[in-house]
This record gives structure tokens, sequence and C-alpha cells, in this order.
């Protein structure tokens, strides 16, 4: 078997890995390279292999990061089945037609700035069209977690539970080759335990070799229930005093998760009857999602769900669609709380809102998210006294709170766990998507702990296993 990493190596985004069999080849994710050029170049580099010669895909999840390439692939020549959980299409589909519509938008914008300019062209058209994102659905075919799906003679696969985001799964392939059977486990990106909605990660068998995240490898988080203390206890201090509480989310999971506590703080009067605004169309279309697959849900979300208590659906809270809706939030005097994206501040409607209440001091920014370097919610987050949004200086005299543990990535602990418990001795574990300092500190954790090689690949190496 030969096993390479084409992207999600060295880095917290555009996950790709090859793996080759005597007869088969497939790749596990295809994902946008994400970051402050994430539609520009390195999405346009050309695949390091033939996309007409891939048998499969075996897709993880449904963020950008994992998903956004496959309409490229589509179009590029890919003629087989992508493979994934029935929850990850349903996001997916949110997700690449969003994107789409965003590459055709970029697109005419620049045609029109070349036009203006006189710029010799001819302009980039888009990374690839709605058209060609609806191209890349049809060819989705969906699967149950813990089912056994044979792709090939060499190739059977089984998409376990994740602990993510809806529908996110590990894989536990079995590759057999010449006769002999052996085990590769991916995996993706892994959630963590005794969190709302979702259920705790499930691990896949014994692998000879492994591939894991590392977005957190040098870091735990902070236990659930102390921050969902100092959740509820900036939401009603903030209230209290009459503000306005904007929070920056991620529109799939993270906008549920928020959901989640913002709906048990209603019932229990601790909103003090306060408005809740989603402002965000595609975090609308997500818990729609979520509310399609409640097979997915823990025993204690289903439960809640069963007695009327739905996080998704409580008295105050209100989905924003139009852009007019949204403007008509910035008049409005009374407290409210307002969840919209971009998680990291570096977009959509937050943006929005930050221009307007970010000098007031009764109002509170309550980040729930990792914040990029060189993001606008990583320059607020750090304590930066003035920022630039639309180009104009804004002096930052808001509150500011950040909540680390609600990231839905396991962190080191956690995936220490999974390694020991999934990787045998002399077998092989490979350590990617994450940034260098994280790689680095779960390498040397994890050489120490376990009897295996553990290996950091860089984008583009490859591996005989």
């Amino acid at each position: 078997m030969n096993l390479s990493f084409l992207g999600g190596a060295g880095q917290v985004t555009g996950s790709q890995y090859l793996v080759e069999t005597g007869s088969t080849r497939f790749l596990v994710d295809c994902g946008f390279n994400q970051g402050t050029d994430d539609r520009g170049e390195i999405n346009r580099h050309p695949f390091a292999f033939d996309p007409g010669s891939m048998d499969f895909v075996l897709l993880t999840h449904a963020h950008l990061d994992h998903c956004g390439l496959l309409p490229r692939l589509v179009r590029e020549g890919f003629r087989g089945k992508i493979h994934c959980t029935g929850a990850t299409l349903d996001l997916a589909t949110i997700v690449l037609l969003d994107s789409a519509k965003i590459q055709e938008e970029d697109a005419r914008f620049e045609e029109r700035r070349y036009r203006r300019n006189r710029l010799p062209g001819p302009p980039p058209g888009p990374i690839y069209t709605i058209l060609q994102a609806e191209q890349a659905l049809a060819r989705f075919e969906p699967h149950a977690y813990e089912e056994p799906v044979s792709l090939s003679p060499e190739v059977a696969v089984r998409f376990l539970d994740a602990g993510h985001i809806l529908g996110a799964a590990s894989l536990d392939i079995a590759l057999t080759e010449e006769g002999v059977e052996r085990r590769l486990a991916f995996s993706g990106d892994l959630g963590r335990h005794d969190r709302p909605i979702l259920n705790d990660p499930v691990l896949p068998a014994r692998a000879e070799v492994a591939v894991l995240e590392s977005t957190y490898g040098a870091r735990t988080h902070d236990p659930w229930d102390e921050t969902l203390a100092n959740f509820q206890e900036t939401i009603v201090s903030t209230l209290g005093r009459g503000g306005h509480i904007l929070i920056p989310s991620f529109t799939i999971g993270r906008v549920q998760d928020v959901l989640y506590c913002l709906s048990e703080m209603a019932r229990s009067g601790q909103l003090g009857g306060a408005q809740v605004f989603v402002d965000s169309p595609m975090a609308a279309e997500s818990t729609e999602a979520f509310l399609r697959h409640q097979e997915y849900f823990d025993a204690e979300t289903r439960k809640r769900m069963a007695s009327g208590r739905s996080p998704f659906e409580f008295p105050g809270l209100h989905f924003t669609d139009s852009l007019e809706e949204s403007m008509a939030l910035n008049d409005m005097e009374e407290p409210f709380i307002v969840i919209a994206g971009a998680g990291m501040c570096s977009g959509g409607r937050i943006r929005h809102h930050l221009h307007h209440h970010l000098e007031h001091p009764q109002d509170e920014i309550l980040i729930v998210g990792y914040q990029a370097e060189e993001t606008l919610g990583h320059e607020i987050v750090s304590g930066a006294e003035n920022v630039e949004i639309f180009n104009q200086p804004h002096e930052v005299r808001a509150h500011v709170t950040y909540l680390d543990g609600f990231s839905a990535h396991a962190g080191q602990n956690g995936l220490v766990d999974w390694a020991t418990k999934v990787v045998g001795q002399g077998q092989r574990l490979f350590l990617v998507h994450g940034e260098q300092d994280s790689l680095a500190a779960l390498s040397a954790l994890l050489t120490d702990q376990l009897q295996a090689e553990v290996t950091v690949p860089a984008r583009g190496d490859s591996f005989a296993v």
C-alpha cells in the first residue's frame, strides 16, 4: 500500500490523502485550502494525480476544508462515487452550493475589475460553478454508521461516528493485498466526549496504519461544565447591564451548540425575555439538517426532543433571512443576542454587527471558536485596542470574552486516548491537520507513550506502508 499526503499535512486545512493498493486508487477527503487567500491560487493548483484514475472518494465530513474541491475533481474527470454518511450528504449540499455561489460572485467581481482597470486578461473564472457543484453532489452515495461497505475486491470500509459535527466519520478500512488483510484507520476530525447533541466518538479497530488529526495536539480544552457556567454568566451579566451580545459562530455545529445552551437558559428564565437572532441563512439551513437527522443525536438530546424541548426551537428565537432583516437589528435598542458568521469574523454578517457595536462599552463580543492568525477575530481576542472594519478604524470598547471549551475538536488528551487504543506496538501512526507546534508536541508525547513509529509528513510526502 502507498499513502500520499497531498493536503492537510503540516497545516489545519485542505485535507487530501491518496491511498493506492495493488489495483485500487482512492482519495480520503478533497478539501479547500482556507485562510487569507482561500479563493486564490492554491485551490487552482493542478491535482497531483489524474482525477479520472481515482476509483472512489471517502469523505469524512462536510466542512469545506474536507469537501470543498470535490466539484473541481469531478469537473476534471473523476467518475467514481463519493462515499459518506447521510447527514454529510445533506450538509455538503449546503456547503458546496454556497461555496459555488461565492465562486461565481467572485468571478463576476474580478471580471468587472479587469474591465474597469483595463487589466490584461482573461480574468480568473470561478474555481467551480453551481452546476459543477450539483454534478459533484450527484456522485455522492450515503451510508449509515457501522455499515460494512465493500468498494472493491481489495477495499472495504465502515464509517464510524467521529463526534465532531453531524454525520462526521472516522474511517475503519480493511485492505486485502495478496490474500493478507490489514487495517487502515483515519480519525477524520475527531470530536470530544460528554458534549451536548452528538454522540461520543467511536474507535476504529486496531490498525496497522493510522492517520490522526492534531489540531489541538499541544493543549487541552476547558471542561464543558466550566465553559457552560462561564457562558451563562457572560450572557446574564451583559443582558443585566442592557447590552447587546454578538456571537461570531461557525454555521455548522457551533451555531447548534450555542442554541442548545441558550434554549435551556430561555426556558429557565435566564434570558429575561431577550430575543435571540441567528443571522445566517446557511446556519438556518444547517439547523434544518440537524432536525432531519435526529438519529445522530445522543440519548439525552433525543429525550429532550421527545419531550418538546428542542434546542433549535424556543421562545424568542428567530432566524433572519434577508439582508433587510439583518440590517434592522442595528436599530434595536433593547438587549438582544445575535449569532452570525463567519466564525473568525473574516467575512459574513458578523462584520456588519461588529461595525455597529464594537465601540459600545455595554455590549459583549462572545467568542466561542478558534481564531486563526491574521483574522479580525484573532485581533479582537488578542486584545487589540483598535481594529479596521470596512476600511474604517474602530476602537474596541465592548467587552470581549473567549470561551475555549466550545471547540468541536478533541484536545490533546482525547487525541492521545485515540492513538493508544487504535495503534499497536510496531505499527505506523501519521499525524496531520495541525500547526507545527501542535504536531511537534503530540509527536513527542506519542513517541514516548507508544511503541510505534510516529511520523509527521509534509505536504506531498508519500510512504510505502
